[in-house]
């Protein structure tokens, strides 16, 4: 782990910074070891080197969730808003075939980049390309997408969706979250360090507006909610619904 090693940037940014470590981890070591670049709350960024180390006898899928419930100890002791990640992965074009890609005779190496800031992920990849008689090298970055709803076992590392039955009855005070043009309505409780815990999560009429929500709950309680806002309000909705997953349509 390393210290300061750069200003703070955009969420495409820090993929790409991720993206240039990678070739240059691959340039040198002829292979890249799962990384993190981590940047907290003052902007201070942090490399977090990995190794994927499976211990005999426990299934990959129990030791990679090991790994990612390390990081996020990791990344809520220092205070982390949001993250590159680099790592080699591999696919499988062949759509008749249900294994492991890693196991498929002819699967396509490539280095996995992903960022994440809780609120939007980001993807993309590079090939890894093998010349015959040649050194390895890693191909051009591909399009970055976006995504909600992001899937896998170490991704998603920063949002918890905390319920307020974790909290004694009389502990906390009422909020309601609210994002303009955002139709899920979630409730909960402020706990006493100032986490947010979810008590109810719905679809909020957009002909109500949050005033008028809020001024119900005061005639049905006794007074007003804390309104929440702005980036607080985002992450929370943001990591209600990738806890719900996609919509099904």
């Amino acid at each position: 782990m390393s210290g300061n090693i750069g200003l703070k940037c955009s969420l495409e940014d820090l993929l790409r910074r991720a993206s240039d470590m990678a070739e240059e981890m691959f340039e040198h070591e002829g292979e890249v070891t799962m990384f993190w670049l981590a940047e907290t709350s003052s902007g201070e960024q942090l490399r977090l080197v990995t190794p994927v180390v499976i211990p005999e006898g426990t299934p990959s899928a129990e030791a990679k969730h090991m790994i990612a419930d390390k990081i996020r100890e990791f990344f809520r002791e220092h205070d982390v808003v949001r993250y590159g990640q680099a790592a080699e992965a591999w696919a499988a074009t062949d759509e008749t075939y249900d294994g492991p890609p890693s196991e498929h005779p002819r699967r396509i190496e490539m280095i996995s980049l992903t960022a994440d800031d809780g609120i939007e992920f980001l993807a993309a990849m590079r090939d890894i390309i093998r010349p015959e008689g040649a050194k390895a090298y890693l191909g051009p970055l591909t399009e970055i997408t976006r995504t909600e709803y992001p899937v896998g076992r170490l991704t998603n590392l920063l949002n918890q969706v905390r319920s307020s039955s974790e909290l004694p009855d009389d502990e906390g005070t009422l909020f309601v979250a609210h994002i303009p043009g955002e139709t899920l309505s979630v409730i909960g409780r402020r706990g006493p360090t100032g986490e947010l815990f979810v008590s109810y999560v719905g679809t909020a009429d957009p002909g109500v507006s949050v005033e008028q929500r809020c001024r119900t709950a005061k005639k049905d309680i006794g007074f007003s909610p804390e309104l929440v806002t702005g980036h607080e309000a985002k992450r929370l909705i943001a990591a209600v619904k990738r806890a719900m997953g996609p919509p099904k349509h």
